[in-house]
């Protein structure tokens, strides 16, 4: 008799033991497909370049510009060169850097030697094009 009640105590507990495992499992399952879903998709705020009467909005983690026509944001000027520089979102902050142009990147009238944190308000000078920064 005694023996036989041990017995269901042990595969109750082995059983308790088994759900809880499971159920642990499950939420560590959930919470990885959960990161894995916001690391695919970046998050990124909306970048709003103005010169002038032109304004660019992206919303993309990455932006061309240049004179080429495949560029994010086309600014047809001689002083630009056909890929000038790139605006790249990562680690929660809008990074612009130089693209090998010619006539340099400035950032506030700073010529960029490495890539460089964007801020609301900056200017960005491509050629003799000047690029006002809003970050929305």
């Amino acid at each position: 008799m005694i023996a036989s009640i041990l017995l269901v105590v042990r595969l109750a507990l082995a059983a308790f033991l088994y759900i809880f495992l499971l159920t642990a499992f499950l939420a560590l399952w959930r919470d990885i497909r959960l990161q894995q879903r916001a690391l695919q998709k970046p998050h990124s705020p909306t970048l709003v370049l103005q010169s002038g009467k032109n304004i660019y909005r992206f919303s993309t983690p990455e932006v061309v510009i240049g004179r080429a026509p495949d560029c994010d944001c086309v600014l047809d000027d001689n002083t630009v060169s056909a890929r000038h520089s790139l605006i790249v979102y990562k680690h929660g902050q809008w990074w612009l850097r130089d693209a090998g142009s010619t006539n340099g990147t400035f950032l506030n009238d700073t010529r960029l030697e490495e890539a460089a944190v964007l801020r609301d308000g900056d200017q960005v000078r491509c050629g003799q094009v000047v690029l006002n920064i809003h970050i929305q």
